[in-house]
């Protein structure tokens, strides 16, 4: 990441637990380098490496369309309507404020697939072969 100019942010001790989520550590990023509420944040995970480029541009659409205002984030999901865990659109506020990202969240059905399992590992090495034949 540093190679490609990223800057990088290093826990503290107490954020680099097990038992600590995702908001509390990207909520720690964005005031440790002095971001405002306003200011639109996304936590991108890696344990969903068939999200596309065009599902974080919806994703952001989605988030910053008007209409959708009252909507505290938008996160990824599957065809279900349960969340990949691929993505979270939100307002910075909300990760400082380490707020449930399902509660009241908009969710944006997408093309990852969250790898938490062996068997989860093998769907996501199924549908890439679907999808690039590789």
């Amino acid at each position: 990441a540093q190679w490609y100019g990223a800057e990088i942010h290093t826990r503290s001790p107490e954020l680099a637990e097990d038992k600590i989520g995702t908001q509390e550590v990207v909520g720690a990023v964005l005031k440790d380098l002095d971001v405002e509420s306003d200011p639109i944040a996304c936590a991108l995970y890696a344990t969903s490496p068939l999200l596309t480029v065009e599902d974080l541009k919806s994703g952001y659409d989605l988030f910053a369309h008007e209409e959708n205002k009252d909507y505290p984030c938008v996160y990824s999901a599957d065809i279900n309507i349960e969340p990949t865990g691929g993505f979270y659109f939100a307002k910075a506020d909300f990760f400082m404020d380490v707020r449930n990202p399902y509660d009241g969240g908009l969710a944006l059905v997408t093309h990852d697939i969250d790898i938490n399992t062996p068997e989860d590992w093998e769907r996501a090495e199924e549908l890439y072969e679907e999808r690039y034949g590789q």
